[in-house]
């Protein structure tokens, strides 16, 4: 990581991309709303974070990988390749998801996509979203 100067609200939003990244339709605006900050100004600073190298990725972190590879249905599957490498940086990063698997010929709709992910994390699957800085 560089020499880089973080604003207060980049210092926030670091830290709580570090405690946990929200699985929900809007987790940016649920950031800002968490923070008191605007949306915009959040994503602007995960932007900023990723830029210096702060944050390298947001994804998925799997309690049992190759348990869970192991018995996996073929969509699930397809959804944990995703989301252990990198969330897509939007405003609705769970339905760009949804796209990338429909290109994969899975058909998951946003809020499956979201309520998947809830039930790893829910069943102990998964152990977190969050922010890597690897």
């Amino acid at each position: 990581m560089s020499d880089f100067d973080l604003s207060q609200l980049d210092t926030r939003v670091l830290a709580a991309l570090q405690m946990g990244f929200p699985v929900s339709e809007s987790p940016y605006c649920d950031l800002a709303a968490e923070l008191g900050a605007s949306e915009s100004d959040v994503l602007n600073s995960a932007e900023k974070l990723r830029q210096v190298g702060a944050v390298a990725r947001i994804a998925v972190v799997f309690s049992d990988p190759e348990a869970f590879a192991a018995s996996a249905s073929d969509a699930d599957a397809d959804l944990a390749q995703l989301v252990t490498f990198d969330l897509p940086w939007s405003e609705h990063p769970f339905a760009e998801l949804s796209a990338q698997l429909e290109l994969r010929g899975v058909q998951m709709e946003p809020d499956e996509v979201i309520e998947r992910i809830r039930q790893w994390l829910v069943d102990g699957t998964a152990s977190e979203v969050v922010a890597l800085s690897e």
